[in-house]
């Protein structure tokens, strides 16, 4: 099923079989946004994502100090959603300012949001990255070296994050990727 994303908001109904191998069809209902937001819905439905995002989840402005709205989203679309512990005062003592001014020197994000789609055509990414939940953030390590990479792991560990990959992640010396999965804080 394709959608329009043009048509007014409103409730639709999806009929997602391909991912329900042999237990066939089912019926999925998805409250329409009227604009993109639509396909990036359809995507955790159709790609087996356990997350239903609200319209008023998706944000287009969410920053941080440090962090501009634009460095959040690394979809395929104009809309990302971004958690709380991404946006948060680094005084909160935890999240990606606190990271950032644990290291205290400007960083680039490598990846942040990314939609189903876009994360699955990312080579190494996780089925269910946390990147599709808006907590996740791999921080460039520009020397792409082994003390730079400690470095900044050391100043991930105590924004106080619930996972860091390790060395031997898809990152290797190339990012450090840290989410905030177990922290609270929603996306409004």
């Amino acid at each position: 099923m394709g959608i329009d994303a043009n048509l007014p908001g409103g409730t639709y109904t999806a009929i997602v079989g391909h991912w329900l191998g042999a237990q066939g069809q089912r019926s999925v209902s998805i409250v329409r946004c009227g604009d993109a937001r639509d396909l990036i819905k359809y995507e955790y439905v159709t790609r087996g994502v356990a997350l239903a995002p609200a319209c008023e989840d998706f944000t287009q402005t969410r920053a941080s100090q440090y962090f501009a709205a634009s460095q959040f989203n690394t979809g395929d679309y104009n809309w990302a959603l971004v958690r709380q512990p991404l946006i948060v005062g680094a005084s909160t003592g935890y999240g990606l300012d606190k990271w950032r001014e644990n290291y205290d020197q400007q960083r680039n994000i490598n990846s942040a949001y990314r939609n189903p789609a876009r994360n699955q055509a990312t080579p190494g990414a996780a089925v269910t990255s946390r990147h599709m939940f808006g907590d996740a953030v791999d921080m460039d390590v520009q020397s792409n070296t082994l003390a730079e990479w400690n470095d900044i792991r050391d100043a991930l560990e105590d924004a106080f994050p619930s996972f860091i990959e390790p060395l031997n992640g898809p990152c290797s010396t190339g990012c450090v990727h840290g989410d905030w999965r177990n922290v609270d804080g929603g996306y409004r």
